[in-house]
């Protein structure tokens, strides 16, 4: 049995459409007609007959990605900075920092967050051995 439909309903069936324009399976003036399809629908049979000849990946949604190691590099990195007065632990950190950041750039790309977890990791790393040094020096 066919429904009657609203403002929201054909909003969310233009938007669709607009998603298969973006991804290539419509043109303009396929959007253009079934946009003016979807303004004068008023059951929801009609609204779907304008979804019908698409393949579902026209109007998937893009898929969320996965938390990637940038982020966890990047918090790693910061928290290693202050951590290197702690008799240079810091440096273990900052080394982690840099690698699980360094991973992320690989996969991912060179986001801010895995920039920001390799630049911290290697200076971290870098004011361990300082730390360490004058340690052994003081000794």
């Amino acid at each position: 049995m066919s429904e009657r439909v609203g403002h929201a309903q054909r909003d969310a069936v233009r938007r669709l459409i607009e998603r298969a324009v973006g991804n290539g399976y419509l043109d303009a003036s396929e959007y253009d007609a079934r946009v003016r399809q979807v303004l004068a629908a008023r059951t929801d049979d009609a609204l779907r007959a304008t979804l019908e000849d698409l393949p579902p990946a026209a109007i998937a949604p893009p898929r969320a990605t996965q938390p990637s190691g940038a982020v966890a590099g990047a918090v790693l990195g910061l928290a290693s900075l202050p951590l290197v007065l702690c008799g240079g632990i810091g440096g273990v950190t900052g080394a982690a920092a840099a690698v699980l950041a360094g991973w992320a750039m690989d996969r991912d790309g060179a986001s801010e967050s895995a920039v920001t977890g390799v630049v911290t990791g290697l200076v971290s790393c870098a004011y361990a051995l300082i730390v360490v040094a004058v340690m052994v020096v003081e000794v």
